[in-house]
């Protein structure tokens, strides 16, 4: 190798390391995500507002975000085609959820060929496997059934995060969980306990023990810890009708047997796109029934007003103009039901979920009885006492209808349109059957001085969860519904998704004949190298927008090196 190019081909193994690409993975069966965070591609979601489903049949992630990871190691010896990862169970734990065991393992294989590579470890090995011949590294990691609060709850807490789109001003707060005794203290994590003293209390809502936490939980507040956001897990949220409390007492024991095993890592999106809203029931959320819209709907119960439609506007059909959703169409309820300004995700398995929100009818000046979702800013009243924003809580539920045997028999179905929980929210069995569905508790405020939808937001929610059998809403299953991957290696896998660098822009990329080069900077030299570092072409910009002539290129990945340490990599077709 020329000596004089060895310091430049050094930063360029630098740079084609550190961008190694992660292959994006799609789902075909199964679920779970091995403790890693989970993001699903735009195109995968906007799939369900297309075809007007409440699945994504094959959800397709992220590659830094999957739930097995896949990168390009060497991408001069990338073998094009599309390759399935399938796990292989050994042990199964956990009945009928049918949880993978740590002794299981995985292969893989180039479909229609029949060349297959076994993992060289079980899943209990954390371990990364190089498959030289395929120029790919393959990452299944396993998330181990342990145990939270010593009561054998599956899942830990990873985040919560609120992304606001193009960094906009962040527009939603909320009431963030403290451990004092008073209304903030709104989720049950920790070991607080003291016991209750009707003589020195007949009042109970007086009585300080009503702050204490569930014990076996979550004692050692992880789930506190990391979802620092005003959102917690349904099993934790306080129940009572003292001190604005999320949950009703008469639905306290559907608390009791909700599980955190079967929580999931959701998306709450909030956007002014209405043709995505979520029709939902709207809740009353104020303690005293004497004080709901009519004087007589107790608390955490379907507020019978007549039904708004987006606008907020009454109607005895409260679709709306604006919505495309056919789900939303194929069910009117004349009261009782508004809409939530945008949707919820199972990122798990691509499943769009329902939604309930509350407000407090006695609330008025804080938007607490017009059916709407729109809390304010104000936490307290001029007499100190505490609004919330109007007590606008949000209520997410699972889809237990794909998991029937659940030791806390939810009932709640994928998302639609309210119309399962308005059927049956009259029948007292049914709605604790419902309730136990529900998976995440919100409460959200308008940050102060902040316009109300002044931006997209996407709140993620995540927790590790182990690999899982699912066949839900999975046509033809090819591994009994076991964890089962795809991906796909063509002439784009290992190229950078940003082809900006510093100012300078390339395309198209793939090329077959020209490459153009766009840069801001004028008279700036170049160097064009191939993997072995050989260098094959150099030159100057001679402008802002140059063409290169690759024709006479053998096809491959070239690394285009600006002075400057820039550097960007391209493909020749």
């Amino acid at each position: 190798m020329n000596k004089l190019l060895t310091p430049i081909f050094t930063l360029l193994i630098s740079f084609s390391i550190a961008q190694n690409s992660a292959v994006n993975i799609t789902r075909i069966e199964g679920k779970g995500n091995a403790g890693n965070e989970l993001e699903l591609t735009e195109p995968s979601v906007q799939s369900l507002f297309i075809n007007n489903s409440s699945y994504i049949e094959q959800p397709d992630y992220k590659g830094d975000y999957a739930p097995i990871l896949v990168e390009v190691d060497d991408p001069s010896a990338l073998v094009y085609g599309v390759y399935t990862v399938k796990i292989i169970p050994n042990t199964i734990l956990g009945g009928s959820a049918q949880w993978v065991g740590d002794d299981s393992s995985w292969k893989m294989y180039l479909n229609g060929v029949g060349d297959t590579v076994y993992s060289d470890s079980t899943l209990g090995v954390s371990n990364t496997q190089i498959i030289p011949q395929w120029g790919l590294s393959v990452t299944v990691g396993h998330q181990a059934i342990n145990s939270i609060g010593g009561n054998g709850y599956f899942t830990e807490p990873i985040l919560s995060e609120m992304i606001y789109e193009n960094n906009a001003n962040p527009w939603l707060s909320g009431v963030v969980d403290t451990e004092y005794q008073m209304p903030t203290n709104w989720l049950r994590a920790g070991l607080a306990e003291i016991q209750c003293d009707v003589t020195t209390y007949p009042n109970i809502c007086d009585d300080p023990c009503i702050y204490n936490d569930y014990m076996g939980v979550d004692d050692t507040q992880e789930y506190k810890a990391a979802i620092q956001d005003p959102w917690g897990p349904y099993r934790l949220v306080s129940s009572g009708n003292c001190n604005h409390e999320p949950v009703a007492s008469n639905l306290v024991s559907s608390i009791g047997v909700s599980d955190l095993k079967y929580l999931m890592s959701v998306d709450v999106v909030f956007t002014d796109d209405t043709s995505k809203w979520t029709r939902c029931p709207v809740l009353e959320t104020q303690d005293n029934p004497a004080l709901s819209w009519d004087g007589n709907t107790s608390k955490q119960g379907v507020k019978l007003k007549p039904s708004v439609d987006k606008m907020g506007n009454p109607a005895a059909n409260p679709i709306g103009p604006s919505s495309t959703n056919s789900m939303d169409a194929n069910y009117i309820s004349s009261t009782g039901m508004g809409w939530f300004p945008g949707y919820a995700l199972d990122v798990n398995t691509g499943t769009r979920l329902n939604i309930a929100f509350g407000e407090d009818s006695n609330l008025g000046n804080d938007n607490g009885n017009d059916m709407m979702f729109n809390p304010t800013s104000n936490f307290y009243d001029s007499n100190n006492e505490a609004v919330f924003g109007g007590k606008h809580y949000v209520y997410v539920f699972r889809d237990a209808g794909c998991l029937p045997n659940s030791i806390d028999n939810g009932s709640m179905p994928a998302y639609d349109a309210g119309q399962f929980y308005m059927d049956n929210f009259t029948s007292t069995g049914q709605l604790y059957r419902m309730w136990r569905s529900c998976s995440w508790v919100g409460t959200p405020m308008l940050e102060s001085g902040e316009q109300w939808l002044s931006s997209k937001a996407k709140l993620r929610l995540r927790v590790k969860t182990p690999m899982q059998h699912y066949s839900c809403n999975i046509p033809n299953l090819m591994n009994n519904g076991f964890p089962t991957y795809g991906l796909t290696i063509d002439a784009n896998t290992g190229v950078p998704a940003n082809k900006d660098v510093g100012g300078i822009k390339i395309y198209p990329n793939p090329a077959s004949n020209v490459l153009f080069i766009e840069s801001l900077t004028n008279s700036l030299k170049y160097n064009i190298f191939d993997l072995s570092g050989r260098l094959i072409y150099g030159g100057v910009l001679t402008g802002s927008l140059d063409q290169l002539d690759i024709s006479h290129y053998k096809k491959g990945i070239y690394i285009l090196y600006f002075e400057g340490n820039k550097a960007i990599k391209f493909i020749k077709k």
